[in-house]
């Protein structure tokens, strides 16, 4: 059996339909050899187990009432969004299963990265140098910042003990000034 004959058959046994059991168990032997067929599969179930876990009653609950502005308030009320939705994720899900079936028959090309191991390397290597150049421009904006502030104390520091030598000038004067006429008036006496 080929990959193609696989496809059909994997839709068969992700709903339980009846499968020879010899079919069933070629299909699941693929699996194990197939990694393309294997995640096909896997991802058939996901989407199955997503939608089998989504309950309409849920969805209802969640549904607020909707009136865009100028519609017609009773038509829209008229929907039935439940089941509106559930029409769209089942052609979703069969929208999937077919892509997938064609793909396993070769008759779309599969999208797949063709990138070496070697493009990769540089890749990732090219994002952790740019995310550490960033993270050193933010480390050296940081610096600068804290550069100024530190500048900026020193220079309320600086004027503080000014002002502070400042004063005591002008006290030594004053006390100068005044040792000065005490001076004069011993000596004129």
């Amino acid at each position: 059996m080929t990959c193609d004959r696989y496809g059909e058959l994997m839709m068969d046994v992700l709903y339980g339909e009846e499968v020879h059991p010899r079919q069933a168990f070629d299909f699941f032997t693929h699996l194990k050899d197939c990694p393309r067929c294997e995640q096909d599969y896997a991802e058939l179930i996901e989407t199955r187990e997503l939608l089998s876990d989504w309950s309409v009653e849920e969805a209802e609950g969640r549904l607020v009432n909707f009136d865009p502005p100028g519609a017609v308030t009773g038509y829209w009320k008229s929907i039935e969004w439940g089941t509106l939705l559930q029409r769209v994720a089942a052609g979703f899900l069969i929208l999937v299963g077919a892509v997938s079936v064609l793909q396993s028959g070769g008759l779309v090309p599969r999208s797949e990265a063709g990138l070496s191991e070697t493009a990769l390397t540089e890749m990732i290597h090219d994002v952790v140098l740019a995310r550490q150049v960033e993270d050193w421009k933010v480390i050296g904006a940081a610096l600068l910042e804290l550069k100024e502030e530190m500048e900026a104390q020193d220079l309320v520091l600086m004027k503080s003990v000014y002002e502070d030598l400042y004063s005591l000038e002008r006290r030594y004067i004053d006390v100068m000034e005044e040792n000065n006429r005490h001076i004069k008036t011993v000596l004129s006496r």
